[in-house]
C-alpha cells in the first residue's frame, strides 16, 4: 500500500482495519499469535470432551 489514508471514507478505513497483516520477517502480529492461540485452546477442549 502507498500513501496515506488521509481521503479514505469510514467504510474504507473499516476494511483496512479488518485486513489480515502478515510481516515481511515471517514473525506473527498480535492478531495472528491471538488467533492461533484460540485455536490451540479450542483444540484441548475438544480433546477433553
Amino acid at each position: 500500500m502507498v500513501g496515506t489514508l488521509d481521503r479514505w471514507n469510514d467504510g474504507k478505513k473499516a476494511e483496512e482495519k479488518e485486513r489480515v497483516k502478515h510481516s515481511v520477517d515471517g514473525q506473527y502480529t498480535l492478531k495472528e499469535k491471538a488467533q492461533i492461540e484460540a485455536e490451540k485452546q479450542a483444540e484441548v477442549l475438544e480433546r477433553q470432551v
